[in-house]
């Protein structure tokens, strides 16, 4: 491993919005990215057409390496990434009560800052968990034990549905996200306060470190999706 920094970003689109507003986002987020150097993007919403083809037909564009599984993505870009290793999909929840199939999207990449793997994943609403109230804790579970055993270098960006400003969305400290790490707790969702939902996290015991984390506001990036993008950087210590 050697010292260095990236950028990332985590964005959760919207399932409900029309052809012409996921295309409109999808575009947008990929723009972003190369304008802030984000080399590293998760994000959820993207189990159905055409949002599949959107991300993949863009992130060909754009020259980044996909991997969409369930209804989560992840995407890293070739000009930093100097191979894909592997990818996969841990499923942990069937497809149920009006929700898609939940799970750990994931890719291992090399870099020069070492082997990285990177997962996306989003879990139930409070709604879908009163119908199936094992599934979060399942969910949890499974994506503790992924960052460790994709360690040292293992990061998670998701939709978590609870406030990471008031607990410990994972339920363990052997991960950590930007929010904890940094102590501050922006809105990811509109309409809040107390909606920090979106966060990107690293294994807890690993040589990385969150040296900045932010939500873009409207007037930063305007989304058709009720989600901010949340983005930041990595150090490898």
């Amino acid at each position: 491993m050697a010292v260095g920094t990236f950028g990332f970003q985590h964005t959760s689109l919207e399932a409900g919005d029309t052809d012409a507003q996921k295309k409109a986002d999808v575009k947008a987020v990929f723009s972003h990215a190369r304008g802030a150097g984000n080399v590293v993007l998760t994000g959820t919403e993207a189990g159905t057409e055409p949002t599949i083809g959107l991300i993949q037909n863009e992130a060909s564009a754009k020259e980044f390496y996909c991997h969409i599984a369930g209804d989560s993505w992840i995407c890293v870009d070739k000009r930093w990434a100097t191979k894909k290793v592997d990818t996969g999909w841990n499923k942990v929840v069937n497809a149920g009560s009006g929700h898609s199939a939940r799970g750990v999207a994931w890719m291992t990449v090399d870099t020069p800052l070492g082997r990285m793997s990177f997962a996306a994943m989003h879990l139930l609403t409070a709604k879908s968990s009163e119908q199936e109230p094992n599934a979060n804790p399942k969910l949890k579970d499974a994506a503790v034990q992924w960052a460790k055993d994709h360690g040292p270098l293992s990061f998670i960006g998701a939709d978590v549905n609870a406030d990471d400003r008031s607990k410990n969305v994972w339920g363990s400290s052997a991960v950590t996200t930007c929010w904890d790490e940094l102590k501050k707790y922006p809105d990811t969702l509109e309409g809040g306060p107390d909606n920090t939902i979106d966060v990107f996290t690293r294994l807890s015991s690993g040589p990385a470190r969150f040296t900045s984390a932010r939500a873009m506001s409207d007037a930063d990036l305007k989304l058709n999706a009720d989600h901010k993008l949340i983005q930041g950087t990595i150090k490898i210590t």
